[in-house]
């Protein structure tokens, strides 16, 4: 008997345009809910900017956010595993190594510099709901998840390859063809999965 249904996001529920069939999805999330099946969204994305994509049923469904380090249930928030600060200040001295931009993804909001620009915050806006503009990494003040580095597409094997080998505490992979999620080594979705089917006796 199925117990429990989770489905990734980009490339996998949502088209090119990002977006789906609504009308579709509602008629089939009416027949989980009779036979008692649990409807996850587990994605790497911000968890603000999935709860946007599923307002119909935003109460009735489960979010494995952030590549496994947030889980809600609805807009109540079960678990969150954010970096320890030993990590995080790594990761910040990263983004000074490389000349591109970066986000940091918090409990609160994103997180970007103003010296990456207008043009870099109005892209990232396309996949985070809530972004705010400080002047250094260094003075926020959130649970951070992880930071995002924006990288050339021709050049994303070998800075990938580098960052590994130059620091093999930190867990680092391709969240897109031109980005890098640095964040917890071991975690990702199947870790917010598995404690949510713990949680919910699955």
């Amino acid at each position: 008997m199925i117990k429990l249904i989770a489905t990734d996001m980009d490339g996998t529920w949502l088209t090119d345009q990002k977006d789906y069939d609504k009308e579709l999805f509602l008629r089939e999330f009416a027949e989980m809910q009779k036979q008692g099946i649990k409807f996850v969204v587990a994605s790497g994305n911000q968890y603000a900017n999935l709860m946007t994509r599923f307002p119909e049923v935003l109460d009735k469904i489960y979010f494995v956010a952030e590549n496994g380090a947030l889980v809600a249930q609805g807009r109540q928030i079960l678990h969150v595993d954010s970096l320890s600060d030993d990590i995080y200040q790594t990761l910040l001295k990263i983004t000074t190594e490389y000349p591109y931009p970066a986000v940091v993804m918090g409990l609160v909001s994103a997180y970007v510099k103003k010296s990456s620009g207008r043009v870099y915050k109005q892209e990232m806006k396309k996949y985070m709901e809530h972004i705010t503009v400080v002047d250094s990494f260094g003075e926020i003040d959130d649970q951070i998840f992880k930071v995002s580095l924006t990288v050339p597409e021709d050049k994303m094997s070998k800075i990938l390859r580098e960052l590994k080998e130059k620091y093999p505490e930190v867990g680092f992979v391709s969240g897109a063809a031109d980005s890098i999620d640095m964040q917890t080594k071991g975690m990702n979705k199947a870790v917010g999965l598995a404690y949510l089917s713990q949680k919910l006796g699955i």
